[in-house]
């Protein structure tokens, strides 16, 4: 994962990061996990990062919300058929072609995420969310501004004043 220093206000003006990852792959032999970063190269930065997920379904109708908590300079691993079954949700979710997509939101502190699908197998893939400006150089500013609160107000409205 290559990306400049974060959660560090000499380098970056915005704390706020939201992850999509199409990739949720949960059956009887995988299960999705989110493994969470909150790094930082200030020595001085100690806010926790609150990550808000939506879990979406095959069809694209939001199934399951979450909020985790990851320490600054700390890390967690989310578990998402887990947070299914917390919800209540893990066996519409299998039946409905045991696959989706998530979507997260942190503000006030970023993120590094890392997708895996775990295999009881043994098997592991590691997907990992490069930032806009490598694959649309021109994002950023007004850009990067608008097309973050019109994904917050969809997903997240709870968050859209924050």
């Amino acid at each position: 994962y290559q990306s400049p220093p974060m959660n560090d206000s000499r380098l970056s003006s915005t704390n706020t990061i939201i992850i999509q990852s199409p990739k949720l792959v949960i059956d009887a032999n995988n299960d999705s996990h989110l493994l969470l970063f909150c790094p930082t190269s200030n020595r001085n930065f100690m806010s926790n990062a609150t990550l808000r997920i939506a879990i979406l379904n095959r069809s694209g109708s939001v199934v399951a919300r979450s909020q985790i908590v990851v320490p600054a300079r700390g890390r967690r691993r989310v578990s998402i058929s887990k947070i299914l079954q917390d919800v209540g949700e893990l066996d519409s979710y299998l039946d409905n072609g045991s696959f989706g997509m998530l979507v997260g939101l942190a503000s006030g502190a970023v993120l590094t995420p890392l997708s895996l699908i775990v295999s009881t197998g043994g098997g592991l893939a590691i997907d990992h969310t490069l930032p806009p400006p490598y694959y649309a150089p021109w994002w950023g500013g007004a850009d990067r501004k608008r097309a973050s609160r019109s994904l917050i107000t969809k997903f997240f409205p709870e968050a859209a004043d924050s």
